[in-house]
């Protein structure tokens, strides 16, 4: 994935930003989100702010494995040579939105928020860097399902957000494994202030839920936003599993975890306010489901399943 030879490449024409879907040499597929910040560049304004980040989608997996959380398919990190790589074996709809300024290449791609105007660039070194995610083999199929705690993005509040028994409503409509998955999922977009979860997919109808598309993540070291935990905080269910692997990071650990288990050939994914929020939050991860424990229902089980 980060080194094989392209043999074609196209516009992948899922998401609203940016995506070349590249195929190597053997029929593998991936899809490439391009870099287009620096990973020390803050990006201020809120969870949805910026474009996607790749080194976000890189340090999300990471976390995945270390915290056995989520099944999110392989990334790596690619850095592409769009003149002598890409263009060549480029389809036509992809090659008219590949273009010179000055000695970098550039594309802009289709999408929602693509624009011509506004192209990603390669580097002074003729490179574009940028996370490759494994494409789901031929044969696979993803459902996607609106995700409960989804946020209206008009600015109004949604129901999970005025309801304080909103989980009541959610278990009647999800099977208990299911809803542990999303909790599980919460568990994860907390660490890494990822709020756009506003869908989210599995392998076939009923299959293992699958998360993909981490990359409005690590936005604002600074900032921690409470309500990515509704999930837990609404429902207080959490598996044993995922407990066990949350409590057995030393407290103030997470983040000099993370920059020992997220190496990547392009370099260190986060910065040290990134790693230091990971730390951070883990530990209001565990005092959440501690209150938990202290104020659920009689008769209700916080920790649940193996």
């Amino acid at each position: 994935m980060a080194t094989g030879r392209i043999t074609s490449a196209d516009v992948a024409m899922v998401g609203s930003q940016l995506k070349l879907l590249l195929t190597l040499e053997g029929n593998q597929q991936i899809l490439f989100k391009p870099q287009w910040y620096r990973r020390d560049r803050p990006l201020r304004g809120g969870l949805l702010s910026g474009r996607d980040r790749p080194h976000a989608e890189l340090a999300s997996w990471h976390l995945q494995r270390l915290l056995a959380v989520g099944r999110a398919p392989p990334v790596t990190g690619r850095a592409l040579r769009l003149d002598a790589e890409v263009r060549p074996v480029a389809t036509a709809r992809l090659r008219r939105t590949i273009t010179r300024r000055g000695p970098r290449c550039c594309v802009s791609g289709e999408c929602r928020y693509c624009s011509p105007e506004r192209p990603v660039c390669t580097d002074s070194a003729g490179l574009l860097a940028g996370a490759a995610v494994l494409w789901l083999p031929a044969g696979g199929s993803l459902r996607s399902h609106p995700h409960p705690w989804q946020r209206t993005y008009t600015g109004q509040p949604a129901r999970w957000e005025q309801e304080a028994q909103f989980c009541r409503h959610v278990r009647s409509l999800l099977k208990p494994q299911r809803l542990l998955d999303l909790v599980d999922a919460a568990v994860l977009d907390f660490l890494i202030q990822n709020g756009d979860r506003h869908h989210y997919e599995t392998l076939g109808r009923g299959g293992p839920m699958v998360l993909i598309d981490n990359g409005k993540s690590f936005g604002d070291a600074d900032v921690d936003h409470l309500d990515i935990l509704a999930p837990l905080l609404q429902c207080c269910s959490l598996r044993r599993r995922t407990w066990r692997a949350l409590r057995a990071v030393p407290a103030g650990q997470l983040g000099p975890l993370m920059s020992v288990v997220a190496a990547d050939r392009q370099g260190p994914l986060l910065t040290a306010p990134h790693l230091s929020a990971l730390s951070r939050r883990h530990q209001v991860v565990l005092e959440v489901v501690r209150w938990c424990e202290q104020h659920s229902r009689p008769g209700h089980h916080v920790l649940v399943g193996d």
